[in-house]
């Protein structure tokens, strides 16, 4: 048995944090009903950081029990994330010259980010994070 944070939003959803790592959680999202995931993911879509500050206020105190996860595999196509990197104020190396002291006139075209989640048992002990070896 291993302690978690349990959520219930009395409604349509339920959730549960589990630590991975010592410095960070998953939250693990579970509609009561099957219908309810559309809702859910339109209010993701809709506002996001709402959404996680919402559900991180549901979070009780830890509660000691059995959570029974299924094998898990999610893969996302690589997304361009230039514009999400050009409004964080990273725009010079987009531009001919930007990348001079690495290569005269190389820049960048595009940068694809991919995310992929395999998830077993133990899977949260398998993670690591380069601060957690210092």
């Amino acid at each position: 048995k291993d302690s978690f944070t349990y959520g219930d939003d009395n409604q349509s959803l339920q959730l549960v944090s589990l630590p991975v790592g010592k410095s960070f959680a998953m939250l693990i999202l579970l509609p009561k009903q099957p219908k309810d995931m559309a809702a859910v993911m339109n209010q993701i879509e809709t506002d996001a950081q709402g959404c996680i500050n919402y559900w991180l206020g549901m979070l009780l105190n830890p509660s000691v029990g059995v959570l029974e996860m299924p094998k898990l595999k999610i893969e996302n196509v690589a997304t361009n994330i230039n514009n999400s990197l050009q409004e964080m104020g990273v725009e010079s190396i987009f531009q001919t010259g930007g990348l001079d002291k690495i290569s005269p006139g190389a820049r960048i075209d595009s940068v694809l980010h991919k995310v992929s989640v395999h998830w077993d048992e133990g899977a949260a002990d398998k993670i690591r994070y380069p601060e957690e070896d210092v």
